[in-house]
């Protein structure tokens, strides 16, 4: 006969209640896990750090001064028509009191600029109020002038003052110098005593003798007389400037390394043409890009470039000549 234990079927019926209970729960976790997996978002993935790619900082250049236009073929006459499409420039003239003698008064106030280059040369437009036009054909008179000069850019601060006073001998000065008398006999030809003096009459003197006759009271041209080096110390003596005046050039091309230290460049390359009409004054003033005498320290200029500008212009019925004159301050200038 078995024996019942005692409470036998109670335990096992708790056994099932608790497994049932187990699995419907392990059912319901199963469940909202699939729940949450199928309704959440997928995690953004969170992008990895990288290093940042480097830049190049180009700097903007500062503005020049006076810009220089490119055209086909620069002009050499100021009233061509190319010289309106460019702008013009006035700057201030202020006195020259660096070097003795002093012009504390300069005769010109300001002067109007342009410039214009092509593939071979570069030409400057420059403009001045002037009553009457000087061209110093007499010994106590003086021409008008005016000049530009160039140079590298930049200068150290240290040393751009005293490059503005004609140049450095680390920074040597290029300066082209128009004036009023090369300029009339750039198209009259060589002038002498009996331009200044058209209704002169002599008695004797050496270059003269022979070549008065009675029925023409009047001397001959000085260059015609034979022997003329001999009356011409500077032409015999081979003075530079001589050079330009026979070849009919109103521009002189000459370097500088300082006050008191400027050449005439041994090719004479520069040019320009003057004009004087209604109380003005209009050159242009033109120089070849490449330097043709490099080794004196004449400067080259190349588009795109920036250098240093200067301008000086001389009143001739003020007596201003040398280093009387007028001149702006260190200006710059850019090859477009």
């Amino acid at each position: 006969m078995a024996v019942k234990k005692p409470g036998g079927n109670d335990s096992k019926a708790r056994r099932r209640v608790f497994l049932t209970l187990a699995a419907a729960l392990a059912g319901a976790a199963i469940g909202i896990a699939t729940f949450l997996r199928l309704t959440q978002r997928p995690p953004v993935e969170v992008p990895k750090p990288t290093s940042p790619t480097p830049t190049t900082i180009i700097p903007t250049p500062t503005p020049a001064d006076i810009s220089a236009s490119r055209v086909d073929s620069v002009p050499i006459d100021p009233d061509d028509p190319k010289w309106n499409l460019v702008r013009e420039v006035e700057f201030t003239l202020d006195p020259q009191a660096m070097v003795r003698p002093f012009e504390p008064s300069p005769g010109v106030k300001s002067v109007k600029v342009k410039a214009l280059y092509d593939a071979e040369n570069i030409a400057f437009r420059i403009e001045w109020a002037d009553k009457i036009p000087d061209f110093g054909l007499d010994v106590d008179r003086f021409s008008d002038r005016c000049a530009v000069m160039l140079l590298k850019y930049p200068i150290p601060d240290e040393l751009a003052g005293k490059a503005w006073m004609m140049g450095t001998p680390e920074y040597p000065a290029t300066m082209l110098v128009w004036e009023a008398r090369l300029q009339l006999e750039a198209e009259k030809g060589l002038q002498d005593i009996t331009d200044m003096f058209p209704n002169i009459a002599i008695d004797a003197y050496p270059p003269y003798k022979g070549t008065v006759k009675e029925v023409e009271p009047k001397p001959i041209r000085i260059g015609e007389v034979k022997g003329e080096e001999v009356y011409l110390a500077a032409f015999a003596a081979g003075n530079p400037i001589t050079k330009v005046r026979l070849e009919r050039k109103p521009v002189e091309k000459i370097i500088g390394k300082g006050p008191g230290t400027i050449i005439t460049a041994r090719t004479q390359d520069a040019n320009g043409k003057g004009k004087w009409s209604n109380g003005v004054w209009s050159v242009v003033i033109v120089k070849r890009l490449r330097a043709s005498d490099k080794d004196q320290g004449e400067i080259e200029l190349t588009p795109g470039n920036t250098y240093h500008i200067a301008f000086a212009v001389w009143e001739g019925s003020k007596g201003e000549r040398g280093s009387r004159k007028g001149v702006t301050s260190l200006l710059t200038l850019r090859l477009e």
